[in-house]
């Protein structure tokens, strides 16, 4: 019961969930109050035996760990000293640190990283580079970029990959398409952003969120309305065939709800 966690995280099938936690217990020597450990990765298996292991500190803004299609390896990525982001990838099976790298910002030295996950070979990640704080210069170019196991630097994808094609909407031109993953078939699977065409709504305008589906080639085969706004935390599941958002949903009294 002394372990505080957030419903967040990788999951293997339904055995186990990798969480981050926050170990926390009462004390009454020295001085009586709550101690509590620092932020950590826990595995938390989810057969009832209420048996869990810490596994790694968290580091400061550290994103959602995530395992590869194969479930054997996990990534995660946090800002280190001297703001430097470094990408982690451990062995699922003995928690042994693979790789360990900065990610080189040569593309875009003004952005950071807004998401990122694993292409379906499992080895190759991919990052969704977007400028922090409106700065930019002409060396800036925002998109979505290739690493290898070890870092590598492997490119960019096309700038037009993943928008938004459909008729009756105009895509959100200030926003490039996300890559939320790659399918077991090779095709790509990205989130646009759209507005209906016509009369704008009334402020706050909020653009609807959009799946684009490509193909290995960037070529649009899929378009797939959610019609919902505030959409954020994707997460494709290892076989390629559901996925999974939080939704802020405004309800009457103009608090959000998350569902």
């Amino acid at each position: 019961m002394n372990l505080e966690i957030k419903p967040t995280g990788a999951t293997v099938g339904a055995n186990k969930a990798y969480i981050t936690g926050i170990m926390r217990e009462w004390r009454t020597t020295p001085n009586p109050g709550a101690n509590a450990e620092p932020l950590a990765l826990y595995e938390v298996n989810l057969d009832g035996s209420d048996r869990f292991r810490r596994l790694v500190e968290i580091q400061k803004d550290q994103s959602p760990a995530l395992l590869n299609p194969q479930t054997k390896k996990m990534v995660f990525g946090g800002f280190v000293s001297n703001n430097k982001y470094v990408v982690s990838i451990y062995d699922v099976s003995t928690w042994k640190l693979l790789r360990s790298w900065e990610l080189g910002q040569t593309h875009c030295p003004n952005c950071v990283p807004a998401s990122y996950g694993w292409l379906a070979d499992g080895d190759r990640s991919f990052f969704n580079l977007d400028l922090e704080d409106d700065q930019s210069n002409s060396h800036d170019v925002p998109g979505t970029y290739l690493t290898a196991e070890n870092g590598t630097d492997l490119g960019g994808i096309p700038m037009h990959a993943g928008q938004l094609q459909l008729p009756g909407y105009n895509r959100e031109e200030e926003a490039n398409p996300s890559l939320l993953g790659q399918l077991r078939d090779g095709d790509y699977l990205f989130r646009d952003l759209g507005l209906k065409k016509g009369p704008l709504p009334k402020p706050p305008i909020a653009p609807e969120s959009f799946l684009v589906i490509t193909g290995p080639d960037f070529k649009s085969k899929k378009q797939i309305p959610l019609q919902k706004v505030g959409i954020s935390s994707f997460y494709l599941s290892p076989s390629g065939q559901y996925m999974a958002y939080v939704e802020e949903r405004q309800i009457s009294n103009y608090r959000a709800e998350r569902h």
